[in-house]
């Protein structure tokens, strides 16, 4: 390479902007960068550089290269043939293992004792090219997926120095990926079980779980570890592991709480004691680990009874099927609006207490269909959405659950929700046709908003009105705390479930005028 370089950038991150910084502090040209809206869009726009959402929105001349830096998405043929000379694309890993994504995670995981980085030729099989440079590294003893990262920039940002030196002096050395030692992770790859720990896990595994899905400030996509006890799952904040003194321990089998130092709470597992020290509830709120058990009654000598290995291998299932929408729930969530709090009601902590409206049984009343009982919550969420639209002049957040819904969720509630929130302001055709885009949606896991930033200000799982089609009066909607208007079939009666009369008069005066009069 003779003469300055033109290069387009895409992803996004501080190692695109410190790479950047490298190139043009070399005589070369960054003439676009792509990717979605951030500190690397930021940068360009400050510097006067051209920048999109996708490869393909970028305009001007061609580029003699295109350099992929933790990309968030997969290019297509046109925008790979992009660049005059070569796309090249970084990878967190040392390909051809952990390709994919999620591979910092995997890797603590599994328990790599060495890891890498690479820079490779981008083809049309994602982290499939030739490598052209790549750097190994020990890895600690503690290593988490954060701790990781940052080893991955510092010596991606090295290695980047080594590429370019390569591209200018017209040296690459192209080699094959040996295919036979290739590893992949999808989207749908994440912690197994859904982080559910069982009886058969070991406190090793456990760690490593913790440590794989400490990720600092960053969006956690892979999951969290979880126990699972009376009813209520937990996300194990701090835990570390002790030797057993006997790993046969045939009078405590695992799960025992066992003495432990301190604030901790010690359970036994095969080989080693796991100590947890705080767990988090899935509304966000941390609790020590001695409240915990407390709460459970769960004294030293009990044996708290985990999960077994079937109970696991469900989550896990339930956590592929659904895990690939989590992009629509985070923006679900982030749009909430819960309605403020009416100065006549309780408190939101007061008892909820039981309500019951008779609706019209006879033979063509509003409820003796499905249609016609979906037709009916439809509209009466409708109307309380209108109501609280008045009151707060912003759209309003309901949440909505159908048999499909909690089938999707089944037979694991506690960690997966039961009734999904919808936000308009919108009249009832309107209303409809959000529902069943929410329902095509699925479920989403419980402890998606502690794994997500930006969702720390969203409403806790408390707030909101929850409309229900089709229950046998509110036994399916454990660990939900919400009040709650069910519909059962054959409809002959609408439940409510609320610690304020005042919602119960609010939701009878909409639906008197929504049911038929006597004749």
């Amino acid at each position: 390479m003779t003469r300055p370089a033109r290069f387009w950038l895409a992803g996004e991150g501080l190692l695109l902007i410190a790479c950047a910084g490298v190139l043009l502090s070399r005589g070369h040209r960054v003439t676009g960068v792509a990717g979605p809206e951030g500190p690397a869009r930021s940068w360009a726009q400050d510097h006067g550089i051209p920048g999109a959402q996708r490869v393909r929105h970028l305009t001007g001349p061609q580029p003699d290269f295109l350099l992929s830096i933790v990309n968030p998405y997969v290019l297509n043929p046109a925008e790979l043939a992009a660049p005059a000379r070569l796309a090249v694309n970084f990878h967190s890993s040392p390909l051809p293992r952990y390709a994919g994504v999620h591979s910092t995670a995997w890797a603590v995981l599994n328990g790599e004792t060495e890891y890498g980085v690479t820079w490779h030729v981008m083809a049309e099989e994602v982290d499939s090219g030739d490598i052209l440079v790549q750097r190994r590294f020990p890895l600690d003893e503690d290593e988490t997926a954060l701790s990781l990262g940052v080893k991955c920039y510092h010596h991606g940002l090295d290695s980047f120095t080594a590429l370019i030196d390569a591209l200018e002096q017209d040296r690459l050395a192209p080699r094959k990926q040996d295919t036979g030692r290739r590893s992949y992770y999808t989207r749908r790859d994440r912690m197994p079980g859904a982080g559910l720990i069982g009886a058969h896990h070991t406190g090793q595994e456990v760690a490593r779980w913790c440590r794989a899905a400490h990720v600092g400030n960053a969006a956690n996509t892979f999951g969290l570890p979880k126990l699972l006890a009376g009813g209520t799952a937990v996300v194990l904040d701090e835990a570390a592991i002790r030797p057993a003194p006997d790993t046969a321990r045939p009078n405590r089998p695992p799960g025992t709480r066992v003495p432990a130092p301190g604030d901790a709470v010690a359970i036994t597992t095969a080989g080693a004691d796991l100590l947890i020290t705080r767990v988090r509830r899935l509304d966000g709120t941390p609790v020590a680990a001695r409240e915990w058990a407390a709460g459970l009654n769960f004294n030293e000598g009990d044996r708290l009874t985990l999960p077994t290995p079937e109970t696991c291998r469900t989550a896990g299932a339930i956590d592929r099927a659904h895990c690939v929408r989590e992009a629509y729930w985070t923006a679900a969530l982030a749009a909430a609006h819960p309605l403020p709090p009416d100065p006549t009601a309780r408190p939101a902590h007061a008892p909820r207490t039981q309500h019951h409206i008779p609706l019209p049984a006879r033979a063509g009343g509003p409820t003796c269909t499905e249609a016609g009982r979906r037709e009916l919550l439809i509209r009466l969420a409708a109307g309380w959405i209108a109501h609280a639209a008045h009151r707060a002049g912003t759209p309003q957040t309901i949440w909505w659950s159908t048999p499909a819904v909690r089938a999707a969720a089944a037979p694991l509630p506690e960690l997966f929700a039961t009734a999904v929130p919808v936000t308009t302001d919108t009249p009832t055709p309107e209303l409809a046709e959000a529902v069943r885009t929410a329902e095509h949606q699925g479920t989403f896991a419980r402890d998606l908003p502690l794994r997500h930033p930006g969702l720390a200000a969203v409403p806790s799982t408390g707030d909101g009105l929850l409309f229900a089609l089709d229950t046998d009066g509110f036994r399916h909607f454990h660990p939900e705390t919400r009040a709650m208007v069910c519909l059962d079939a054959p409809g002959d009666r609408l439940h409510l479930l609320t610690p304020s009369p005042a919602t119960a008069d609010t939701l009878a005066a909409i639906l008197e005028p929504l049911l038929p009069g006597d004749s």
